[in-house]
């Protein structure tokens, strides 16, 4: 992809109209995930990160809940500017999780969308195990198939193919679920991961 995130997230946001139309669109069509991650949540706020948080949308709104969100990704130009408009308290940090390192302190939960599926095999493995050290629950989707809307590197693999992606990076899949992101007629796949060792 030639273009940058922030530039391709503009564009799209030029079709939406506003920042608020794209956000709710966004909640709406990937409400099966909104719902997941909730599940995983107490009444008490709690540190979540969002490795990889293209425009900003989930963390937002978990911010909005009243948990202390952070959010990485190697792209921050587009949520800065949104950070800003929504003024919240997210904290960003322009950040490639493929790096070996990622310093931060213990979160609750950390989680993506529409991320992992852009990295090869040895990413995937080194991004889950860099995750692992900073949370005991590891949320994410991908597409499980190819279709038409393409960000134009995605990787479509099957649940077997994952899970041992997982397990070699020291994960163990809790559950898995899967929705219909119907706008843009994307049927994705979600994981809940926690730590192999664990026994709940």
């Amino acid at each position: 992809m030639n273009r940058t995130w922030n530039t391709l997230f503009e564009s799209e946001l030029d079709k939406e109209g506003s920042i608020l139309t794209h956000y709710t669109a966004n909640l709406v069509q990937n409400w099966a995930f909104v719902a997941k991650i909730k599940q995983y949540l107490s009444t008490k706020p709690l540190r979540i990160l969002e490795a990889g948080a293209g425009t900003g949308y989930l963390a937002t709104y978990l911010s909005s809940l009243g948990h202390e969100v952070g959010v990485i990704d190697i792209d921050t130009d587009f949520i800065e500017k949104v950070n800003s408009f929504f003024k919240t308290k997210i904290s960003i940090v322009r950040l490639d999780i493929r790096i070996n390192e990622i310093n931060f302190p213990k979160f609750d939960l950390v989680y993506n969308i529409g991320v992992m599926e852009h990295f090869s095999d040895e990413d995937i493995i080194r991004i889950a195990g860099n995750l692992r050290s900073m949370a005991d629950i590891f949320i994410f989707a991908v597409p499980n198939f190819k279709i038409p809307f393409s960000y134009g590197d995605e990787r479509y693999l099957s649940k077997r193919h994952w899970q041992k992606l997982l397990k070699k990076a020291g994960w163990e899949i809790k559950e898995t679920f899967s929705y219909n992101r119907y706008r843009l007629r994307k049927y994705l796949i979600g994981f809940v991961c926690k730590h192999a060792n664990q026994t709940s």
